[in-house]
Parts: structure tokens; C-alpha cells; sequence
């Protein structure tokens, strides 16, 4: 299982995040003395939010922690109120049987779902699965008892194991767009279920406004029901870390965070790339590593289309700063491995 959820290629790139860990093993000691924790986790997308959740479920598995655990990425099952309550029991079910390996069953239906849940020992799933089949096959099923079914689930089944119990809500901010369905109000719903509960409860997203608006605002269901932690943006450090995780095979390649958190390429070549393809956009702190294979390749191909069309004895990138072409031989262009091999190169005009 912890080989799907969490792939080793996935895992060795998690980096950092010490003190995010320390959070969130603080929160774990706490749910086994029997404290139930509420924890909200935000950050701009793409910073690492998920990959933190993944390495602590992955060592929470690894040390057989004792208590119960589900993560579920509800923005993959928000569609609809009978899809959200088909996918959530179908992930708690995939969590709390464990009896698979390789690709997980796709529970797309009531009647694939309810056959799994048949040879489960948790007589409550059994029973919530059978409620949900009946609900779906009613001509108007009651949406606002479907969700209500689902989300009363962790609960029931922490209650019949006697565990502590852990559930990890990636990307929470999407179960508002279930609100546009008539008759359903699902945050008011949630904090009314997660009050009564004994379930702890991490609920993490990137839209950093709604998760904000969720926790502080007083007219949130959810106000003053949640502790609190942002992720913050790596340091050079931790760049250069990553860096050499993503370009383990290509090492001309570097990163640099600038003072503003904004992220660009250090190699002149790929800088070169992004300035002229796409006139300055910032650049993803987390490229992936046949990206910058292809950026190399084609700023290569490109220098040798237009080397054919010009006179040998003339540089067509030093006015770039990408080489120390200085007569006498055919000007190469630019080779990111002489880069990388400690050449001095001015910056150029433009390259930020």
C-alpha cells in the first residue's frame, strides 16, 4: 500500500521540513494519550504541503504508530455530493481493510464498493456501505444524509476498533464547491460531526485564502476549531538540496531562491531559455527532471540551427555571456557542463 500512496522515486524528494514533522509527531503523541486535534495546514501550491503529508503518513505506517489512519485527496472526489460520499467511504475502506497490494480496486459504484465491504471485519462499514446503496438508489437521494453517512464513518469505526484515529483531508477547500447542490451546507455539517467525535482531524489545502477564511474568520462553521500550521518556503539550503535531487544525472544544472521567495534557474543556459520563451515568468521551484533534459537539449539544437547559417569565425552567444569565445576557434555555444566545471560568467543583461 505504502508503495502506491507513497512511490520511493516520490519519497526521495522530500526534503527538509523538520520542524513541520516535529508539528505533526507533537499532534500524533497527543492523539494517543486520547486528545483529539483539529490541525489546518496551508501553503501556495506546490510548495510541499502534500509531500509533508505523505512522509508523515508513510512514517506513521513504518513505526505501526497504533491508531487508525486515512488520507484522502478530496479534491479528487468533490464532483457531487454522491461522489464525494461513494470516494471518502471507498478511501477509508482502502485504509482501514489494508488487504491489497499493487494498483488499489477503483470503487466507481455502489455495487463494487458494497461487495468489498462484505468481507470486512468492521461490522460499521458494512453497514454504512449498505445505508449509502440504498441512499443511491432511490430516485432523489437525500445528498445532505449522504454526506452526513460518509463523514460519520472515521467515528464509527474508531469507536468499534477501540484506535485513536487520524484523517488527513488534502486539499479540504473543495468540499465547499459541494455547497452548490440544493439542500446541502457541508462545513456546518462537518463541525457539528467533528465536535461529537473522537477522530483528529488534519485538514490541509493551497488556497491559501479560503483555508484562512475557514480557521480565523467568525463567520467560518469552522472558526476557532482549528490550530494552526503554514508551510513556509524553502531556504537556499534546502533548494540546492532539492536541486540535487531533481538533477542527480545533471549536474550543470543548479537553482537559486531569491529574496523575494520567487524561484529561478542559476545555470545562464536555462536562464537564457526562460527569458527568451517565456519572457520572465517565474519558474517552477519544482521542475521535473526531463524538463530541464529537454530545455538543454533544445537551447542546443537551437545554437546549432543557427550556427549552419552563420560564418565560422563568428560567436553567436557571447554576447549572451554564455562562453569566453575570443577568436581563433569555432565558438561551441553554450555547454552547460563547462559552466558547471567553474568558468566565470559576467551576468547578462536581462537574465535576472
Amino acid at each position: 500500500m505504502l508503495n502506491y500512496f507513497y512511490p520511493p522515486d516520490q519519497r526521495s524528494l522530500f526534503t527538509n521540513r523538520h520542524a513541520e514533522l516535529a508539528v505533526l509527531d507533537l499532534l500524533k503523541t497527543q492523539v494517543l494519550r486520547g486528545e483529539p486535534q483539529r490541525l489546518a495546514v496551508w501553503g501556495q501550491r506546490r510548495i510541499g504541503k502534500t509531500l509533508l503529508l505523505k512522509e508523515f503518513c508513510a512514517r506513521l505506517l513504518e513505526e505501526n504508530w497504533g491508531g487508525l489512519l486515512a488520507y484522502v485527496d478530496v479534491e479528487t472526489i468533490a464532483s457531487s455530493p454522491e461522489n464525494f460520499a461513494l470516494g471518502y467511504i471507498g478511501h477509508l475502506l482502502l485504509w482501514y481493510g489494508g488487504r491489497w497490494a499493487g494498483l488499489p480496486p477503483a470503487f466507481l459504484d455502489s455495487g463494487s464498493l458494497a461487495e468489498a465491504a462484505a468481507s470486512s471485519e468492521l461490522q460499521s462499514i458494512r453497514q454504512t456501505v449498505g445505508a449509502l446503496a440504498s441512499q443511491l438508489l432511490q430516485e432523489r437521494p437525500n445528498r445532505q444524509a449522504l454526506l452526513s453517512l460518509a463523514l460519520q464513518l472515521p467515528e464509527r469505526v474508531a469507536q468499534e476498533a477501540g484506535r485513536p484515529a487520524i484523517v488527513i483531508l488534502d486539499e479540504f477547500c473543495e468540499i465547499l464547491s459541494l455547497d452548490r447542490y440544493e439542500g446541502v451546507q457541508v462545513l456546518p455539517l462537518f463541525r457539528g460531526l467533528m465536535e461529537q467525535s473522537s477522530v483528529s482531524y488534519i485538514l490541509a489545502g493551497s488556497a491559501m485564502s479560503a483555508m484562512r477564511w475557514m480557521a480565523d474568520d467568525h463567520e467560518s462553521p469552522l472558526f476557532a476549531q482549528l490550530d494552526r500550521l503554514s508551510l513556509s518556503v524553502f531556504t537556499p539550503d534546502d533548494v540546492q538540496e532539492l536541486a540535487g535531487k531533481l538533477t542527480a544525472e545533471l549536474e550543470e544544472v543548479d537553482l537559486l531562491i531569491k529574496e523575494n521567495g520567487a524561484y529561478s534557474y542559476q545555470d545562464p543556459v536555462l536562464r537564457f531559455w526562460v527569458t527568451a520563451n517565456t519572457r520572465g515568468i517565474q519558474v517552477s521551484p519544482f521542475p521535473r527532471q526531463e524538463d530541464l533534459t529537454g530545455l538543454i537539449g533544445l537551447v542546443q539544437e537551437r545554437f546549432q540551427r543557427a550556427r549552419s547559417d552563420h560564418p565560422a569565425d563568428l560567436c553567436l552567444c557571447r554576447s549572451l555571456a554564455l562562453c569566453r569565445w575570443t577568436g581563433g576557434t569555432r565558438c561551441r555555444g553554450p555547454q552547460p557542463r563547462d559552466l558547471a566545471g567553474g568558468t566565470e560568467v559576467a551576468p547578462a543583461r536581462g537574465f535576472g
